[in-house]
Order: structure tokens, then sequence, then C-alpha cells
């Protein structure tokens, strides 16, 4: 398999607090296969490492599409000599499937580099190893279960920490007072299948709260959370309404430019029409193709976005391949409904 992946990362220029402090990561990948037309059973999985501080004293909570990682004694960092922030994870954007639908975070795996502990709950080491953990298992197969580290014979989750750390009674890494380390995380979308040619793009947001203590620090998450999520579901093209990141409207779009283009196409799948807009970039030419790959519509144009009427199309998945200013060829895939 030969896979071509892009990244880059940006943030918003503005007095808006919440903006001021998050950083985004933009994942683009493309996939070609030698002799072969599909890779069945894959995972796109994000490798995190917060290191707060002392690396050794971190301690790692989740939520819907979110992960956290904050300090086990929340009220003094011995390295940064003062009350510890809290690093926060917002999965965006995940990939697509074969059919167009957005795929959702299946599992986050936490990771501890400490020999003196359980072996099994340290790095991958080979290759087996690397996709149990993409998977939602530990390295020597046993799935993810709950309570204290997740290596038990508990039920099984997919998603570690789930509870506030101040809940006593929940499970959390700073109620169960598990051993201190080094903590990581592998965080997956999947399992899906990989077609040769098709494209993927993964979004994830990095929001840092300065508040004191993780009530007040999450509280903060998730109003970002909730302000991003709506602002990358339509914010940067939303035709009802105007967006504004900041308290000054006049400072609202002072962005930093992405190298590469954003492109979004919506709804999908379509019954009617669908739309495409593009941030960052101009959209110079658009052409729509079927699954076997004929032209059957193209168009020149100098836009920030392009709608496309769906109707007297049969149902099926079509493929919409755009030339952007910036050189980029990007291609998103529809599912045309009746």
């Amino acid at each position: 398999m030969n896979t071509v992946g892009r990244f880059q990362a940006f943030s918003y220029a503005c007095d808006d607090p919440l903006a001021a402090n998050s950083i985004f990561i933009s994942y683009k990948f493309n996939h070609s296969f030698d002799d072969i037309f599909r890779s069945d059973s894959s995972y796109y999985s994000i490798y995190i490492d917060p290191d707060i501080g002392n690396p050794k004293d971190d301690y790692l909570g989740t939520g819907k599409d979110f992960l956290y990682a904050y300090n086990s004694d929340t009220l003094q960092d011995e390295i940064l000599d003062v009350h510890p922030p809290m690093l926060g994870i917002h999965f965006l954007k995940g990939p697509m499937d074969t059919f167009g639908n957005y795929i959702s975070l299946s599992h986050v795996m936490p990771m501890v580099f400490d020999t003196n502990l359980i072996q099994a709950i340290n790095p991958p080491e080979h290759d087996v190893e690397y996709y149990r953990y993409m998977s939602g298992s530990w390295k020597d197969g046993l799935p993810l279960n709950s309570g204290d580290f997740g290596y038990s014979n508990d039920s099984i989750v997919n998603f570690p920490f789930p509870d506030h750390p101040t809940n006593s009674l929940g499970w959390s890494e700073l109620a169960a007072q598990n051993p201190l380390a080094d903590r990581r995380a592998v965080a997956s979308f999947g399992p899906t299948t990989l077609l040769t040619g098709s494209t993927n793009h993964l979004l994830v947001g990095l929001y840092a709260s300065n508040e004191v203590g993780p009530t007040s620090q999450l509280e903060e998450m998730q109003k970002r959370k909730q302000l991003f999520t709506w602002h990358f579901n339509g914010g940067w093209h939303s035709y009802d309404k105007p967006v504004y990141l900041c308290p000054n409207p006049n400072s609202a779009f002072l962005y930093k430019r992405p190298l590469l283009a954003i492109v979004k196409l919506f709804p999908n799948p379509a019954k009617e029409s669908f739309r495409v807009a593009v941030f960052g970039h101009w959209l110079l030419h658009v052409s729509i193709c079927d699954q076997h790959q004929r032209v059957i519509y193209e168009q020149d144009l100098e836009s920030l976005d392009f709608e496309f009427s769906t109707k007297g199309l049969p149902p099926g998945i079509y493929f919409v391949n755009c030339v952007l200013s910036n050189g980029e060829r990007i291609i998103e895939k529809v599912i045309v409904n009746l």
C-alpha cells in the first residue's frame, strides 16, 4: 500500500480567549495499491503524548470525541512550578467509510511507559501489538476493561476513564489513584476499508485551559468543544447567520491562512443537491464522476463554494474532483439517494 499524507497546523489570530489557546491539525491521506483494490479491517489512529510539565505524573480522561490530560497533582506541577494546565484533544472530523459516512472515534487506548508496571500496558514493539492497540486491545490481546488502568477481567469498554476526576465513585485515574508514569494514548477510527484511489481527511483540535482545577478546566473545554463543533460544521460558510469567533466582529476573520485548503461537502448523503465549500483557497475547477470514472459534469469557476443539483442522477456513489488555487487536487465522495 502506498499512502501520501499531508499535514498542517493552523490557529486563529483574534482576541477570543477560547480561540487564542486552540490549535488545529489537519491530516489528509491518499491511498493507492500496487496489486490489490482494497484493504479491509483498517484503522486510522493518532498517537498522543501530552507531557504536561513533568511527563511522569499525567493522568488521562475521555469524553465524546474527546481525550484530555491533566496533572495527577491538580494543584502544583514540580517542573512548571505553577498551577498545572489541562490539555484537550478534540476529534472534530473522522474519515469516511466506503459509503461516504463519517466514522466516529471508535477506541482510545491508554499506554504507560514504565517497565516496573504490567508489561502488557507498555508501548507496542511488534506489528501485531501496534494493530492490537489500534483496534482496542492491549499488546497481549486482552481488550480494554473498566477499572484501574483498564487491564483487568471486568466489562469490555472502548474508552478509558470516562468519569469526572473529582467523582470519587467513578472510574477516573485520579479516583483510582493509578501509579504515576509517563502516559500516552492511541485514538482510533475504524475498522474500515481502504480503496485504491481513496482520500480521507481528519481534523483535530488541541485546546489548553489555564483555569484552576479540573472542574473549571473541563467546563472551559466543553465551551471550546461546542464552539468549534459548530464552527467546523458550517461556520466557515454559514448561509443563515455569520459566525463570530471573537467578541469584536471586526476581528472575526483575522485567521492565519492554512497552506492546505480544507474542503467540506454537505449534505452527504444528498437527496436534491449538495454543496462544496472551501476554506483557505479558491475553487477553480470542479468535475463530477460516477463510480465507473465517467465524467458526468465539469465546470471552471473562481469561487469559495459550489452547489450541484442531483435531480435526474441515478442513486449511487459519485466523486467530486476539485482543483484549487494553491494547486491542490482534492477528491470528495458523495452518496446520492432518492
